[in-house]
């Protein structure tokens, strides 16, 4: 709930600045190959079909 209450409070443009300060150099494949990991319930039939993407 902090983590959630501090978003809210932060300014609009702040995480937006963040998340280019964070991905914005990434390439492409890097970013769905870190976004993958970060996910938690995918499916084995979604897991092959994100691998042959």
């Amino acid at each position: 709930m902090a983590v959630y209450n501090e978003r809210k409070s932060a300014p609009a443009n702040q995480t937006r600045t963040e998340r280019i300060a964070n991905y914005g150099p990434m390439a492409f494949r890097e970013y769905t190959r870190e976004w993958k990991q970060g996910q938690r319930h995918l499916a084995p039939a979604s897991v092959r079909h994100l691998e042959t993407s």
